[in-house]
């Protein structure tokens, strides 16, 4: 009997430590330009402009660390000050359990953990997109073109970007309680359709508020 009293203590006590441990998120970045060494990376909350929710580190020998209590629903942006002319793209993260690997450098780079990894393919997805547009944005501007072929090209850059905003509404859709599901809501929070925007708060009540809160701003500056 004082052997099952003990043992039954002690796997009460495994799951309540075990429980009760904190969830990390960790960053185990590179900066491989050495005009940065010793200079700040920080990791900003995607809402900073209001809450002023940053953390920072140094960079040591090309290396910086983060390790911050992890949120999947939340958003946070790894950021350095550009040193003229040498700049470091800033790159979005999830901060969800787990460790990823970042790359800081004119084209930053990161992944590890799923919605890290869905995040750097999206990113890829979007640049080729912009790429695209900005190439028929060119095109239009620099050449004498037939009003046939000024239609044409306007054609298909609607039709990209009708079928690019598709992908993002579907992508909002199937990550609607975590951070991928908030940032792509917030950065196209006015391109969205009203009723595609209102369903999408409707289902998820004051998390995306409470997450960032820049985003109720947004929706009521979008009101007026």
């Amino acid at each position: 009997m004082c052997q099952l009293r003990f043992f039954l203590s002690f796997i009460f006590l495994f799951l309540f430590f075990s429980c009760s441990k904190e969830k990390s998120f960790v960053i185990e970045g590179k900066v491989d330009n050495p005009v940065f060494e010793g200079e700040k990376v920080y990791l900003v909350s995607s809402d900073a402009p209001i809450t002023k929710d940053v953390d920072s580190t140094f960079i040591r020998n090309g290396c910086f660390y983060f390790k911050i209590p992890a949120d999947s629903q939340k958003v946070k942006i790894v950021r350095i000050a550009p040193k003229f002319p040498d700049i470091v793209e800033d790159l979005v993260v999830i901060p969800e359990h787990g460790v990823i690997k970042v790359n800081l450098s004119q084209i930053s780079s990161g992944g590890g953990t799923p919605l890290n990894n869905f995040m750097q393919k999206w990113k890829v997805k979007k640049k080729r997109y912009d790429s695209i547009q900005w190439a028929l944005y060119v095109e239009k501007r620099t050449k004498e073109l037939s009003k046939a072929k000024l239609d044409s090209i306007n054609e298909y850059s609607k039709r990209i970007k009708t079928a690019f905003m598709s992908d993002v509404r579907n992508d909002i859709g199937n990550n609607l309680y975590n951070g991928v599901g908030l940032i792509l809501f917030k950065t196209y929070i006015y391109s969205l359709p009203n009723d595609f925007r209102d369903k999408i708060l409707s289902k998820t009540g004051d998390l995306y508020f409470k997450k960032d809160k820049e985003i109720e701003r947004m929706i009521k500056q979008n009101q007026k």
